[in-house]
């Protein structure tokens, strides 16, 4: 006798069944895919939000921080950058979706937005433990810290785009080429605005002669300071060949070189050394008694208060020299 199954019975049976097959079909399909760029890219996106989430559990519900959403969606972006697959473009709203959205932690946080300044808005993400008042004085806070830190890298952006788009120093400068540079041309326009406003205490103000070359060294320096000295320019570069042939002090040089005004004593020797040889193959004014040719240097050499003593009774004519060959 054929055995009899009640029709609800079999019904369930047989989608559970489906079920477990489409299941391991898909299992199948996914382990063939495992190093597909897809798979890939789900794989960074899924670390990345571990990484924010880790985050938040630990000092939002933990230690009852108030983050900035798009302060998370910066760590976000920032792993998935270390994962290989940058994406920029990735927005706030879908990274407040998926938090919201997930069971582990969506209950221990509050989402938020609160007016900053009157013009602003802050995305505000706290534990629900705490009061809005609590939440709303530290958002303040953070805001003004946030500003901060976003203005800076900012301007530190628009150093190093302007850094790379400089043209190549011409080696060695010479004073003409150094001083026909123009400088709002050269230096990055949104740090000279900051730096005039920073000067002035106020804002599109026409600046005098005096201003304006405060602002343009200060300037300098800050850019040579990004760069890590990278960035060769005009000011820093005058300064210590100035420096060496007024004050021949190694020291002097040295110490405004570490404080970032300078360039160092050995840029100045280089410097000097390149500007010889360059005299030297092209100028037509130097002695024929020099004899010329190939594998010749040029020897440059100098001194100062070198003291020759004549003896005599009196202990006088001493005789201080000076000198250059």
């Amino acid at each position: 006798m054929e055995a009899q199954y009640h029709p609800i019975c079999r019904n369930n049976f047989n989608n559970e069944y489906q079920n477990h097959e489409r299941g391991r079909k898909r299992g199948k399909k996914a382990a063939d895919n495992i190093d597909s760029p897809q798979a890939r890219k789900m794989a960074a996106h899924d670390k990345s939000y571990c990484v924010v989430k880790v985050y938040i559990l630990r000092n939002v519900v933990e230690h009852k921080e108030v983050v900035q959403l798009r302060s998370m969606c910066s760590l976000y972006r920032k792993t998935l950058e270390g994962e290989c697959f940058p994406n920029p473009e990735y927005r706030s709203e879908k990274l407040a979706r998926r938090l919201q959205g997930d069971k582990d932690i969506s209950r221990e946080l509050t989402f938020s937005k609160v007016p900053h300044h009157g013009c602003l808005e802050l995305n505000l993400i706290y534990s629900s433990s705490i009061t809005v008042d609590e939440a709303v004085k530290c958002a303040y806070k953070l805001g003004t810290s946030d500003q901060l830190q976003e203005a800076a890298l900012t301007l530190n952006s628009h150093i190093k785009k302007a850094f790379k788009e400089s043209k190549e120093l011409p080696w060695p400068p010479t004073a003409q080429e150094l001083d026909a540079v123009k400088m709002d041309e050269l230096l990055p326009e949104h740090l000279v605005q900051f730096l005039s406003s920073v000067v002035t205490g106020t804002l599109n103000e026409e600046k005098c002669e005096k201003t304006q070359r405060l602002v343009y060294s200060i300037t300098q320096d800050v850019c040579q300071a990004a760069t890590n000295s990278k960035w060769k320019l005009p000011k820093l570069i005058f300064l210590c060949a100035t420096l060496r042939h007024l004050c021949r002090s190694k020291q002097l040089t040295t110490i405004l070189s570490r404080l970032g005004h300078s360039e160092t004593y050995d840029f100045s020797m280089e410097l000097e050394t390149a500007m010889a040889k360059a005299f030297d193959e092209m100028s037509t004014n130097l002695t024929p008694q020099i004899i010329t040719g190939e594998g010749n240097t040029v020897f440059h050499s100098e001194w100062d208060n070198l003291n020759r003593i004549t003896t005599n009774v009196h202990g006088s004519n001493v005789v201080n020299s000076a000198g250059e060959s």
